[in-house]
């Protein structure tokens, strides 16, 4: 007991000396330049998950705002759906500009993860302490994915650009780390509009270093608050993480490189970038509890498209799904389904079909070459209607979730889908749609872990993770499903969504982006 106490007083101490290093003076405040008035610029990566709030807040803009003259910058994957979001909006609003494209040079952001993963199998690592080396290089590259010539060509590129659009304002992806770079070292007008969840954001920032031993460390998946029996291992995380993160020779090396091109402040540990306000795609309410919120993070409640009725999409999904109350299972966009995961998940549901009364439409995308053996416990299911296996969702999720049908959205503990199922419209008559949550990377243990502690979801098979086993997953569904914790979760999920349905989060984002896009030239000379 005595050594354990030594320890985390140690251990304290030393997150302490990081945390609250000795004052240095302070750097001189950045003069910032003021673009053209109305001229608006994203830029960001073309990963669903990241430009979604972007693409929503551009098209909020064009509605709202049709003096305001909208710029997007990314990688070519993403120009079809701006094309489309363009032209939806200027439906809305004819006397609007139509979204102006340009392409960012470079290797595209999802074909970096794709090649130092592979695949969703490759981003998986297990919770607490395990995997450690692995996250490390995980976090390493997610800093810095770009090859270091290929970072610095690509920052000079999105200066020109800047300088030839002078934009009043530029709205960021803060995974886009070249254009990152430069709103830190630029002296032009810059916004992150994030979909993270606060965690993330600004956990580091909290008072007598709480991020050490109040918050669960990045990739723990710890539960918060954290119990005393974490407390040791979380400290030693954290102190360990930012040890290496601080001393990575990867790192390193691209910063001296970018260094002797002139760029100091590089490749920072942080979401946050100094004096860049924050746009947060959520709200207070949504998330573990903070003592401090800064003053450049603003709340907007979920920012996403608000999506085209599931009878307008689908009417045949949306009789089907009226027939019976529906489970949504949905991991995301990344997630493929290896023979191990598809058995567990479709043994649990065999026995869940057999046990009760619903429904399932479930997402599935095979990893691998493995046959249709797998579903061989819900043939009957299968055959007469109780599930529905589609390799896409032609419906859009949230239409789904908004019939009112959908009784439990399982999924990976992505911030747009936990959000999702917390802003919508659930039938019209009530808000809210409890979650269970199978996290297996990133941030994704935080999701899983807010959720549970707000009581709008569960952790399901929490202690076997990152390993699925038939039987955890059933008994996840039965928590969720069936019992007291069914109520409760309903409930809390409810109760939240009502207030989440207060803040409308296109309007809010573009109505920020907007006002900061006012002060332009012509306001200020």
């Amino acid at each position: 007991m005595l050594r354990r106490f030594l320890f985390t007083v140690a251990a304290a101490l030393a997150i302490l000396a990081i945390l609250y290093p000795r004052a240095s003076p302070a750097p001189e405040p950045v003069v910032r330049v003021h673009g053209r008035k109305n001229t608006v610029l994203f830029l960001t990566t073309e990963a669903t998950g990241l430009s979604n709030v972007h693409l929503s807040a551009a098209s909020s803009l064009l509605e709202h705002y049709p003096d305001v003259e909208v710029h997007y910058a990314s990688f070519p994957k993403l120009a079809p759906k701006v094309s489309r979001i363009s032209a939806a909006a200027l439906e809305t609003n004819p006397s609007a500009k139509a979204i102006q494209w340009h392409e960012i040079p470079g290797t595209a952001f999802l074909s970096l993860y794709e090649k130092h993963w592979g695949n969703s199998e490759g981003m998986v690592t297990g919770v607490g302490t395990a995997d450690y080396d692995k996250k490390v290089r995980d976090v390493v590259f997610s800093l810095a994915p770009w090859d270091v010539e290929e970072h610095w060509e690509m920052y000079t590129a999105l200066g020109s650009l800047i300088n030839d659009i002078d934009p009043a304002i530029v709205v960021l992806d803060n995974m886009l780390t070249p254009a990152v770079d430069l709103a830190a070292n630029s002296d032009r007008q810059f916004l992150s509009l994030v979909p993270n969840g606060l965690l993330e954001l600004i956990a580091a920032e909290q008072p007598r270093g709480a991020v050490a031993w109040k918050y669960p460390a990045a990739f723990t998946g710890y539960q918060f608050p954290l119990s005393w029996k974490d407390l040791a291992a979380n400290l030693y995380i954290t102190i360990r993480l930012g040890y290496h993160l601080v001393n990575s020779p990867i790192l390193a090396a691209k910063r001296a490189f970018l260094a002797e091109k002139g760029i100091n402040n590089t490749i920072e540990i942080s979401f946050v970038i100094k004096d860049v306000p924050v746009l947060a795609s959520t709200l207070k309410e949504a998330n573990v509890p903070m003592e401090y919120y800064p003053p450049y993070l603003k709340f907007c409640g979920h920012v996403a498209m608000s999506p085209t009725p599931a009878a307008e999409q689908n009417p045949e999904i949306v009789s089907w799904l009226a027939q019976r109350p529906t489970i949504l299972i949905n991991l995301g966009s990344l997630f493929v389904y290896n023979q191990q995961r598809a058995q567990a998940m479709a043994d649990a549901l065999a026995t869940l079909l057999a046990e009760t009364d619903f429904q399932v439409l479930w997402k599935f995308k095979k990893l691998g070459d493995y046959g249709d053996e797998v579903f061989a416990g819900l043939e009957k299911y299968i055959e007469n209607g109780r599930i529905r296996i589609e390799t896409w969702l032609e419906t859009e999720p949230a239409a789904l979730l908004e019939t009112g049908h959908i009784v439990l959205s399982v999924h990976h503990g992505g911030a747009n889908t936990y959000h999702e199922a917390i802003h919508v419209a659930n039938g019209g008559n009530r808000a809210g749609v409890p979650q269970m949550i199978l996290p297996l990377w990133f941030d994704l243990f935080n999701f899983a872990n807010t959720a549970e502690y707000l009581g709008i979801g569960i952790w399901a098979g929490r202690s076997t993770t990152p390993e699925w086993v038939s039987e955890s997953l059933a008994e996840g569904f039965r928590t969720a499903l069936v019992g007291p914790t069914s109520v409760s979760l309903r409930e809390k999920a409810q109760k939240l969504g009502e207030v989440a349905r207060q803040y409308d989060g296109r309007k809010i984002a573009a109505d920020e982006i907007a006002r900061l896009a006012s002060i332009g030239k012509e306001a200020t000379e």
